[in-house]
């Protein structure tokens, strides 16, 4: 095992994002990179495929949000707006989208 990495644990991870506001409007961008995982205690996976793992890959997120009135929010989300394919064991999800009204009530 000498040498080898741990078994279910990301070698490395990082984060990364930008915020811009102006007025009424916020939108933020975001990306995220998973290093190697595997699954093996000797490190032999069989890199993307069901049961296995992607060997590095970076996710990206965008969020626009309006304010219309005072303290309501209307917001429209994408995640993995790239439509990555990565596999955590099970096929991750692809691009998927939200949309989200918030009321503050205070």
């Amino acid at each position: 095992m000498e040498g080898k990495a741990f078994a279910s644990v990301h070698i490395s991870t990082a984060n990364v994002g930008a915020d811009l506001s102006y007025r009424w409007i916020k939108a933020s961008i975001a990306a995220q990179y998973i290093g190697n995982i595997y699954q093996s205690e000797l490190n032999d996976d069989i890199p993307d495929v069901y049961g296995g793992y992607t060997r590095r890959y970076w996710i990206c997120d965008a969020r626009l949000s309006v304010l219309p009135i005072d303290k309501l929010e209307v917001s429209a989300s994408i995640r993995n707006m790239f439509d990555k394919e990565y596999y955590e064991y099970y096929l991750g999800n692809g691009r998927t989208y939200f949309v989200e009204v918030r009321y503050n009530w205070q």
